[in-house]
């Protein structure tokens, strides 16, 4: 017998200020962290999105449900806070779901960068 249980899985992905440039980013983000983890949209309880002060030319939760997407899925947009040397153009999502196994984090167009600990090969 399986059980699920809530989880919480990241992706993170960098964009230029443009809402179409959003939308794709969100989007591609939020479809691939799905089809990684093997969910559906009812698995998904919630989704927290933070972005860099940069990105101020769409709400990215605005532009997922525009998508068709997270239709009735309680979504959140919070700023990043200001750390100097910190990266711009990039928005994060930390996606709540039930789930039966633990979430395989997504980061695309750049944002591997935040976590090398996962991306980086170990010297053979």
């Amino acid at each position: 017998m399986f059980f699920r249980r809530i989880y919480a899985g990241r992706a993170a992905v960098c964009t230029q200020n443009q809402a179409e440039s959003i939308k794709r980013a969100v989007v591609s983000a939020y479809t691939q962290f799905l089809a990684s983890n093997q969910l559906q949209e009812k698995d998904i309880i919630s989704i927290q999105f933070s972005l860099t002060n940069d990105i101020t030319a769409a709400n990215p939760a605005t532009l997922l449900r525009s998508a068709g997407y997270a239709c009735a899925t309680a979504l959140f947009c919070s700023a990043e806070p200001e750390i100097i040397g910190s990266p711009h153009g990039i928005i994060r999502l930390l996606i709540y779901y039930y789930g039966k196994k633990k979430p395989n984090p997504v980061y695309l167009g750049g944002a591997e960068k935040l976590r090398p600990d996962l991306f980086t090969k170990p010297d053979l």
